[in-house]
């Protein structure tokens, strides 16, 4: 079945913030929504993210702070990119993960 189920868009923000990649924006067909497609657009564009050498996810959200909320998100400082301004967000797991990848303390600031 070729039935198009989301999309996602990530761009490489590295030169206005080192590592930092930004999600611009991920969107699950409406007929498909609660079916946890959502989820699993996230955890491949954070599995993208690291395999390509970013460090950071960032991205803004106006009305679905409650999706990332459920993927262990928490909502940090701010971040400044070439396409303006972003919420940077980390989960525990995914600071956890850093911290053992890069054999030290990780900090998202």
């Amino acid at each position: 079945n070729n039935t198009v189920l989301g999309y996602i868009k990530i761009s490489d923000c590295s030169k206005q913030e080192e590592h930092t990649a930004l999600l611009e924006s991920l969107i699950v067909d409406e007929n498909q929504r609660g079916k946890g497609y959502g989820k699993k657009i996230m955890l491949f564009c954070e599995e993208h993210a690291k395999k390509h050498g970013f460090k950071v996810l960032a991205l803004s959200t106006k009305d679905k702070q409650g999706l990332y909320e459920h993927l262990g998100y928490i909502q940090t400082d701010r971040v400044i990119t070439a396409m303006g301004s972003a919420n940077k967000f980390l989960n525990s797991e995914q600071l956890s993960g850093l911290q053992s990848l890069f054999g030290g303390q990780a900090k998202s600031n």
